[in-house]
């Protein structure tokens, strides 16, 4: 593991800068806000905040972890890694990062908000792939595991999608391995891009970050998710989702696989379910789907700011909770409908469907598990190990056995 270890500021944020404007972007433990600096001029920022636990555990080491990787690129000048300007450590951790005005990738998306046929050719599309491919190239050759690969988490540093360039952000969920092979376990990231050996909770390695990278590759190629259930059936969605990853159902039928050979060989090689079998990020990059790399590179040395979360634009409501350290998610957030009580309820995970123009609302879990009749249990037990609630102990003993079961 590395030596490198996270530097806060002694200033207090305050004293440095100053909150210029309403949330960007909002998550159930952070939330982004435009900032200026005090004093000296420095390009347009914005300040993650982040809160310093949830569920009663301590928020510290994925933040040191965040931290760290962002100062590490930064002193390396990587193009595609967000760029940090300063973090500091008080009742809340604050992470000041540069603009990004382009935003998600995620809107950029065949079906996406942001989405015209004009712009977003497949020719723009593989400057984006050979981009992503490239700053996580330079996580991989440093020992490092995102764990959160997907396009919410790949920001654009202008709107022009010809022309911008691309980062990755939100390395919360990182790790270090130790020359590729820390004996590491966890069971993170969202659902519809974690590799089958994040669900089945088995050593990790880099190759899981290549199986969500080519998630990645194939939703930006059809706007579909390779492994998502069906729209209509919306009570089986979760335990289609982790079906067809663990028996690797996804399907190639789509137009762009038909007409580009090698697009459909370069997923599938990132698809294998067999860790090793997948290709190396090298390899990736110089695949032959990519052919003139020198259209693809980076315009310019300097990145932007993470805004992996859902934009936001209300302000109104953030008054009421700017100085609470609660869940930033507020009740007007929190839109269901699956048959359950409102009390019983807790902050949402948000699954896609299949196809982006028609993913579902915000689907709702119960604060427990125990509180689920025995015909939900299955579905939803493997979202618990992606939200930080605590639940029974004979719940969790129970796992692997209806696992093994889906």
């Amino acid at each position: 593991m590395t030596d490198l270890k996270p530097v806060f500021s002694k200033d207090k944020f305050s004293s440095a800068f100053k909150i210029s404007g309403a949330v960007l972007a909002r998550g159930r433990f952070a939330r982004i806000k435009k900032c200026t600096s005090e004093g000296e001029s420095r390009p347009d920022a914005c300040v993650k905040e982040v809160m310093k636990s949830r569920a009663g555990k301590s928020l510290q080491n994925d933040i040191n972890h965040e931290v760290t990787i962002l100062q590490m690129a930064k002193s390396q000048s990587v193009n595609n890694i967000l760029r940090i300007i300063d973090a500091f450590d008080e009742n809340r951790y604050y992470l000041v990062l540069e603009f990004c005005a382009g935003g998600e990738l995620f809107d950029h998306l065949p079906y996406g908000k942001e989405y015209t046929p004009k712009t977003h050719t497949i020719t723009n599309f593989k400057r984006a792939m050979l981009q992503i491919a490239t700053g996580l190239s330079w996580m991989h050759k440093n020992d490092i595991l995102h764990l959160d690969l997907k396009p919410q988490n790949i920001l654009l540093k202008t709107s022009d999608f010809t022309s911008t360039d691309f980062v990755i952000a939100d390395f919360g969920l990182s790790r270090f391995l130790e020359n590729g092979k820390e004996n590491i376990q966890l069971m993170v990231g969202t659902p519809g891009y974690c590799s089958p050996e994040v669900l089945k909770f088995q050593t990790l390695t880099l190759a899981a970050d290549i199986f969500s990278l080519g998630c990645c590759f194939y939703v930006m190629l059809t706007g579909e998710m390779p492994f998502d259930g069906d729209d209509g059936d919306k009570k089986d969605f979760a335990q289609q989702t982790f079906t067809n990853i663990e028996f690797m159902k996804e399907s190639y039928s789509n137009e762009i696989f038909h007409r580009d050979k090698q697009a459909k060989i370069l997923v599938e090689n990132m698809l294998r379910k067999n860790p090793s079998e997948r290709v190396s990020i090298e390899k990736v990059i110089d695949d032959k789907f990519f052919g003139d790399k020198t259209k693809c590179e980076s315009t310019s040395s300097k990145t932007t700011i993470d805004c992996s979360f859902s934009y936001n634009s209300d302000s109104s409501k953030e008054e009421k909770y700017q100085n609470s350290d609660e869940c930033f998610l507020t009740d007007d957030d929190n839109k269901f409908n699956n048959g359950y009580s409102k009390s019983d309820f807790r902050s949402p995970l948000k699954p896609l469907n299949r196809r982006l123009s028609k993913r579902p609302a915000e689907e709702m879990l119960p604060t427990s598990p125990d509180i689920l009749p025995d015909s939900k249990k299955p579905v939803l037990l493997i979202y618990y190990y992606f939200a930080p609630v605590p639940f029974s102990s004979n719940f969790v003993d129970n796992f692997s056995s209806i696992t093994s079961a889906i």
